[in-house]
């Protein structure tokens, strides 16, 4: 079978599914440029990304992160799919306690 691009039909889909396995509450999933960032990170595009407050800036790092650790923990369900090994996020905020929330949430997350 050949590779697809995160960014593809397919690719989408995948991001889709796994943020529903993993967040059962989101049964819509992704907002559309939410699902842009994501795929476009895993196919190793440089991504800025700047929305206003609430917008589901976080949430597209977060679900990076959610992304890549059921790839990399079960890669025989995503076999023509590439995905990064290793990736650098820069997330920049101006609220000190916002940052420390968001940190919380992911390790809980993750456990």
């Amino acid at each position: 079978m050949p590779m697809h691009h995160w960014s593809d039909r397919i690719g989408c889909s995948v991001i889709q599914d796994i943020v529903k396995l993993k967040i059962p509450l989101w049964t819509d999933g992704l907002r559309d440029y939410q699902l842009d960032m994501v795929s476009s990170v895993l196919d190793r595009n440089n991504v800025l990304l700047s929305l206003g407050t609430g917008h589901g800036k976080t949430t597209g790092f977060a679900i990076l992160v959610l992304v890549l650790r059921e790839i990399s923990e079960n890669p025989h369900l995503y076999p023509n799919l590439r995905y990064p090994k290793k990736v650098v996020g820069i997330v920049i905020m101006p609220m000190k306690g916002l940052s420390s929330d968001i940190v919380c949430m992911l390790v809980w997350r993750l456990n």
